[in-house]
C-alpha cells in the first residue's frame, strides 16, 4: 500500500498541494494511504507571549488545527481511499520529517509557500527544509 503524505496549514498552497495528492492517487485509490499531517507550534515557545496577551496558545493552536484538518478532510470525495489525520505539535519542518521517516511514507505532497512563521523564513521554509531532509521523494506544488 503506498502512503502520501500531505501537510495542511489552510494556505491556498496547501490545498492545491492536497488537490495534486489526490490526482496523483486517482485510479489507485484502494491501494492508497493518505495521511493529512497539520503541527501546531511548539507551544512552549510562545508561553510568555499567551501569557502577556492571556491567550492560551496550546488551545487556540490545537483548535485550529483540527479545524484545518476535518476541512481538509471533508474536502476529499468519498471513495475506496483511507484516509488518516494525523496533528502534532513541535516545529513544523522537524516535525513533519521525522513522521515521515518513520512512518516510511513513499510520498510527501505539499504546497511550496504555506503559512509558515517568521522563524521559519529566517531559518528555511518549510518545503525547503523536507525536500532536503526527508527520506521520501518530495512533490512541491506551486
Amino acid at each position: 500500500m503506498n502512503k502520501f503524505l500531505v501537510p495542511i496549514d489552510g494556505s491556498d498552497q496547501s490545498k492545491r498541494g492536497l488537490k495534486s495528492a489526490l490526482k496523483l492517487i486517482e485510479g489507485k485509490e484502494s491501494q492508497t494511504r493518505l495521511i493529512l499531517i497539520h503541527v501546531s507550534i511548539d507551544s512552549e515557545q510562545y508561553a510568555e507571549a499567551g501569557a502577556a496577551l492571556n491567550v492560551n496558545i496550546n488551545q487556540s493552536a490545537k483548535a485550529e488545527g483540527e479545524e484545518l484538518l476535518q476541512h481538509a478532510l471533508h474536502s476529499i470525495p468519498d471513495g475506496d481511499l483511507e484516509v488518516e489525520i494525523v496533528h502534532l505539535e513541535g516545529l513544523i519542518s522537524q516535525s513533519i520529517i521525522d513522521f515521515s521517516n518513520q512512518e516510511k511514507v513513499d510520498f510527501i505532497v505539499m504546497g511550496g509557500a504555506g503559512a509558515g512563521s517568521i522563524s521559519e523564513s529566517i531559518l528555511g521554509s518549510v518545503s525547503h527544509q523536507v525536500l532536503h531532509h526527508a527520506d521520501a521523494p518530495v512533490v512541491i506544488v506551486k
